[in-house]
């Protein structure tokens, strides 16, 4: 009995596995149903690029608005929160003048702008005589130059200030601010020679002393490095620097005399214990003299008067 029932237990495994080799394979999957998967995410992707573009192309496009049309184009702004920097060129007619373009940048989408107080607010509306549009960095200048409608022909919208764009401006800003502090520093430089050129060599030696103390590190030690960093290094030296080197001399000069008379002071003081007597130890002057005796002379003899 347990020896057809082993039989079997071994056979069946055999038989399956033979019926299984001879049917055939299902058919696979069509390709487009195998990648539905993988679109899906490409779809999404896709759309938002696309919308992404649309968006980008919709502000990139330039608007010429006239002042009666920026109301609707702030609401436009505010139902899409875009609180983008626009490039901007408005147009505005000065009286008895001709018309004048001024480009610049509006921050933050504020098309709409009114001076109240101490700050500036935003206003729905144009309706207020003192309402108009800030631009910012016109001609590459730091701040900004606020234009009133009342006065304004047309409102270009040119764009979204990129941040390449940005960096650009300020790149151009901190250029010009470094030519404006070395030109400011040039023309000091200029009429400081002027001025030690025209002072007399008492007046030079005060200025020195002044300019240059020996407690701050003005010492032969600091002409060294100086030299070294001019000869050796080859690096340009300030003017302050320039000037120490220059009149190094004149400066040690006038620091001798400094010590002179402090010396001189502390010797000749009233009062002092070192105060100088003459050779023959006549005491000085306001000291007090010895009282002699009524009727003694000064030969020292003790011999009445008339022997």
């Amino acid at each position: 009995m347990l020896k057809p029932n082993l039989f079997s237990a071994l056979l069946l495994p055999v038989l399956c596995a033979s019926v299984a080799a001879q049917q055939p394979p299902e058919p696979a999957p069509p390709a487009k149903q195998a990648a539905a998967g993988a679109e899906a995410p490409a779809d999404d992707a896709a759309a938002a690029a696309a919308a992404k573009a649309k968006a980008e192309a919709e502000e990139a496009e330039v608007k010429v608005l006239k002042p009666g049309d920026v109301p609707a184009e702030l609401i436009r702004i505010e139902k899409r929160k875009s609180k983008a920097d626009i490039k901007c060129e408005v147009t505005i007619t000065p009286t008895n003048g001709r018309e004048v373009t001024v480009k610049g940048v509006v921050r933050n989408g504020k098309l709409i702008e009114r001076f109240s107080g101490r700050v500036f607010v935003q206003d729905p509306t144009i309706d207020d005589p003192h309402c108009g549009v800030r631009l910012w960095w016109v001609d590459n200048t730091s701040g900004w130059i606020f234009l009133r409608y009342s006065q304004i022909h047309t409102v270009a919208l040119t764009g979204v200030l990129t941040a390449e764009e940005k960096q650009q401006i300020m790149e151009a800003l901190r250029v010009k601010e470094e030519k404006k502090e070395e030109g400011r520093k040039a023309e000091e430089a200029a009429k400081l020679d002027e001025e030690i050129l025209k002072m007399s060599p008492a007046e030079l030696e005060t200025y020195l002393l002044r300019e240059y103390p020996q407690e701050q590190g003005w010492t032969s030690d600091k002409l060294r490095d100086l030299k070294k960093k001019q000869l050796i290094d080859n690096q340009p030296l300030t003017r302050q620097e320039s000037i120490f080197v220059s009149n190094f001399p004149v400066l040690i000069k006038a620091r001798l005399k400094e010590l002179k008379r402090e010396k001189d002071k502390t010797e000749f003081e009233p009062g002092s214990a070192d105060k100088p007597s003459d050779s023959a130890g006549t005491p000085p002057a306001g000291a007090a003299q010895p009282v002699q005796p009524a009727g003694a002379d000064d030969s020292g003899d003790d011999q009445p008067a008339g022997e």
